[in-house]
C-alpha cells in the first residue's frame, strides 16, 4: 500500500523518476493501489468522514507511513475484479487449447488449491504475476498452433509485459519458449504445431519481445525520463536480492538452501489432489506405453516445460523463497486436470462404472454448470472468511499459520 501510494503521488507531482521504487518491480500492483487511492480520495472529498480520516488518503498514508483498514477495501475490490477476469480468461483459453473437460477439471483444482488461493487474496506481486503469465503462455501456444492470427501473438506479448512488470521471475519462462520453437522447427511436434521456418519464428519472437518491452516501458514512467539510471537501480536491487542470505532451512541458518529446497516446497505446499494429478500426467507423458489414450501430447509437454524451466533457474539462485512456486501452479493445474481425467478413465475401464458423466456433449445443463463453477471461483477468491494458508516465514521449520 505504501509503495502504491508513493508511486501515484510521484506521478501526480510530476516526479517521474521517483516512480521506480523497488526491483520487483511491482508496477502493475502500484498502478492498482495508486488508482484505488485516487478513488479513495474522491470518496473522501464527496463524503467527508466516511473513511474516518482528517486528510486526503494520499497525504495520510505518506504522513503516517501507514494506511488504515478503511483504505484497503478499494484496492482489494479492484484486485478481486482483475483476478476474476483473469480466471475467466484462463478458463476460456484452456478450453480452446486443451478442451472442455481439461478446462473444467483444471479450473476446479485451482479452486481447491489453498496455497494458490491464499496468495490470490493478497495484494501482492506474486498473484498478478501468476495470473498474467499463464495468460501469456496460453495465448502464445494458441498462436503457435493456429499459425495465422498475430493478434494472439501481440496479446501474449502484452500479458508477458504486464507479468514481467509485476515481478521479474516471469522471465524464467523464456527458456521454455525457446525450447518450444526449436522442437517445432525440428518437426518433433508436427502433429500439433506446423513448422513455419526459422526466419518466421525469429520474426515472431522479435515481435513478442518488442511488445513485452514496450508494455514495461509504457507503464513505468521512470523509464520515460531516466532509463539508464532506472536500469542501474534495478540491476543493483536484483544483486542485493540474490545475495541476501540468512535463510532458515532444515533447522539451521544458511546462505543457500541448495537444490533440495524447491522439491521439498512442492511436496509440502501443493495439495495431494494436485500432486497426484501432476504425477499421473507426467507418467503418461514419460512412458510410451501409457500414451495410448493421451491426446494433445505436444501441448502438454510444452506446458510441462514451463515449471521445469522456472525450477531450474530458481534452484540455481542462492536466495530461495517458497512462494516463488506460485508462478507455475496454474500450469501444474492444467497437467493435473489431464492426469485426473486419465485416472477416471482408468477406473471406469477397470470397474465398469455406470455413473453417468455429467459433462457430456448432450447434457442440456452443461453451460449452466460452467457458469456455476466460475461463480464459485469468484466467491472463493474474494470471500473474506476463507482460510489463509500462508506461512509467516519461507521455511516450514518455523512456520505458523495465519
Amino acid at each position: 500500500m505504501s509503495r502504491g501510494t508513493a508511486f501515484i503521488n510521484s506521478l501526480i507531482q510530476g516526479n517521474l523518476e521517483a516512480t521506480y521504487i523497488r526491483h520487483h518491480p511491482g508496477i502493475v500492483n502500484m498502478w492498482l493501489i495508486g488508482s484505488s487511492q485516487l478513488i479513495n480520495s474522491l470518496i473522501h472529498h464527496l463524503f467527508p468522514g466516511l473513511l474516518k480520516l482528517n486528510q486526503s488518503p494520499l497525504m495520510y498514508c505518506v504522513d503516517q507511513n501507514t494506511c488504515p483498514l478503511s483504505l484497503w477495501f478499494m484496492p482489494r475490490l479492484l484486485q478481486a475484479v482483475i483476478t476474476s477476469v483473469c480466471m475467466l480468461l484462463i478458463y476460456i483459453l484452456t478450453k480452446r487449447l486443451l478442451g472442455r473437460y481439461v478446462a473444467i477439471v483444471a479450473f476446479t483444482l485451482l479452486l481447491l488449491e489453498p496455497f494458490f488461493l491464499a496468495y490470490q487474496r493478497y495484494i501482492t506481486t506474486d498473484a498478478l504475476q501468476t495470473d498474467l503469465s499463464i495468460l501469456a503462455v496460453l495465448l502464445l501456444l494458441l498462436y503457435l498452433r493456429e499459425n495465422n492470427n498475430r493478434t494472439l501473438l501481440f496479446s501474449s506479448g502484452i500479458f508477458m509485459g504486464l507479468a514481467t512488470a509485476s515481478k521479474v521471475p516471469t522471465l524464467f519462462i523464456l527458456p521454455a519458449i525457446v525450447v518450444w520453437i526449436v522442437l517445432i522447427e525440428l518437426g518433433v511436434w508436427r502433429t500439433s504445431f506446423t513448422p513455419r521456418g526459422w526466419i518466421r519464428q525469429i520474426i515472431d519472437l522479435i515481435i513478442f519481445a518488442t511488445t513485452t518491452i514496450c508494455i514495461i516501458f509504457l507503464i513505468l514512467p521512470a523509464l520515460w525520463v531516466a532509463p539508464l539510471e532506472t536500469f542501474e537501480k534495478f540491476y543493483e536491487g536484483l544483486l542485493t536480492e540474490a545475495d541476501r542470505g540468512n535463510l532458515f532451512f532444515f533447522g539451521q541458518m544458511t546462505d543457500s538452501p541448495g537444490l533440495l529446497f524447491y522439491p521439498l516446497v512442492l511436496a509440502y505446499r501443493l495439495s495431494p489432489l494436485l500432486q497426484i494429478g501432476v504425477l499421473t500426467c507426467l507418467a503418461k507423458l514419460s512412458i510410451p506405453k501409457l500414451r495410448n489414450h493421451l491426446s494433445q501430447i505436444p501441448e502438454l509437454i510444452a506446458i510441462a516445460l514451463i515449471p521445469l524451466s522456472v525450477l531450474f533457474i530458481l534452484s540455481n539462485i542462492d536466495s530461495k523463497v517458497d512462494r516463488y512456486i506460485i508462478l507455475f501452479i496454474p500450469e501444474l493445474a492444467l497437467l493435473a486436470g489431464v492426469g485426473w481425467l486419465q485416472i477416471y478413465a482408468w477406473i471406469k475401464s477397470r470397474v465398469s462404472l455406470t455413473i453417468k458423466c455429467f459433462f457430456t456433449k448432450s447434457n442440456p445443463h452443461q453451460s449452466q454448470v460452467e457458469l456455476g463453477i466460475l461463480r464459485i471461483k469468484f466467491v472463493t477468491l474474494n470471500l473474506y472468511p476463507y482460510p489463509v494458508f500462508i506461512c509467516s516465514c519461507s521455511s516450514w521449520d518455523l512456520c505458523s499459520y495465519n
